[in-house]
């Protein structure tokens, strides 16, 4: 059963192989990130595979799917990640519950009060914390709010209402 693991493997290989000489480079990486795919990540950017390709995807993709190690290597890869791609993979990791990612994304530096590029102004901060509450992840809105958000400033308490915290 090995044998046709490995085989499978060097197939798959090939295969993103060929991908990357056709310059597909960064949707095959998003691939990986989303799949979770540790090895495959780590065999694309050790192939010189740029982290911050395809406006830098993979790593929200990571976060999308709470794919903590991934999201790391891609981090710690470094390339072109810009810190609007950090962001974003933050904005992305709030939406969706991932409090580990959102603690290793602030632990590398993203600023909690940066703002996104759908969202207006310094109050990105206060809607991370009402998509975080409005999807009921409580736990992302206690990390948010341990790192230093306030959710009960004038700013935050005049444009982002509070949200019924929907139950499981």
């Amino acid at each position: 059963m090995h044998l046709i693991d490995a085989i499978a493997r060097a197939w798959e290989r090939e295969e993103i192989l060929r991908a990357m000489n056709e310059g597909h480079l960064g949707v095959t990486l998003c691939d990986a990130a989303d799949a979770g795919g540790m090895q495959d990540v780590c065999f694309l950017l050790a192939a010189g595979v740029d982290a911050g390709a395809e406006r830098g995807r993979a790593l929200s993709c990571a976060c999308f799917g709470g794919h903590i190690r991934v999201a790391e290597a891609l981090l710690n890869a470094g390339g072109t990640l810009t810190p609007h791609h950090r962001n974003e993979a933050l904005y992305v990791a709030v939406n969706h519950g991932r409090t580990a990612c959102c603690e290793l994304l602030l632990d590398c530096g993203v600023d909690i009060y940066s703002t996104h590029y759908r969202i207006e102004g310094g109050l990105a901060y206060v809607k991370r914390i009402r998509c975080a509450a409005w999807h009921g992840n409580l736990e992302t809105v206690a990390c948010l709010l341990d790192r230093g958000a306030d959710a009960w400033s004038r700013r935050a308490m005049q444009y982002a209402p509070v949200a019924p915290i929907k139950t499981r």
